[in-house]
């Protein structure tokens, strides 16, 4: 009975290493279609960021999708292998600056419920753009849809 519950263990072990080192041959594969340029702008810009996928498309236009150092999902975009924008959909405003934060809370719109929390950063512009898309009532109309900048 022991051989046997020591042969499930060795096979089990197998697996996960099989499946660990398949993970990281795909990271490794996308790696090797990103230009070199682009590879270590995005390194620069989120070291602790993990590359999910890369399109490179004819018109010079690259898309690259990852994980953030908070593990948000975003989006970079390349035209010519130079950085041009990344927009990052955040979990929630906890992790806004606390200026835009306290912004928002201060507006009529404190307390509505939440839909999205977009941050966009643009090439040629210095600060974040930050997107509040959420659900309020106004003039009676439940449910109605805002997004503020």
């Amino acid at each position: 009975m022991k051989l046997i519950n020591n042969f499930y263990y060795v096979l089990i072990s197998i697996l996960l290493l099989c499946i660990i080192s398949c993970s990281n041959d795909d990271q490794d594969d996308i790696k090797k279609e990103i230009p070199l340029a682009i590879q270590n702008e995005f390194e620069k810009r989120y070291p602790s960021g993990s590359i999910l996928s890369f399109v490179d498309y004819e018109s010079g236009t690259c898309d690259l999708k990852f994980l953030d150092d908070d593990k948000n999902e975003g989006e970079c975009i390349y035209q010519n292998e130079i950085w041009k924008m990344s927009h990052i959909k955040m979990k929630d405003t906890n992790q806004l600056p606390s200026q835009v934060q306290n912004t928002f809370n201060d507006t009529q719109y404190n307390g509505v419920q939440l839909i999205d929390v977009y941050k966009t950063d643009r090439a040629g512009i210095e600060r974040s753009l930050y997107t509040l898309h959420f659900i309020y009532t106004w003039h009676e109309i439940k449910n109605m849809t805002h997004k503020v900048l």
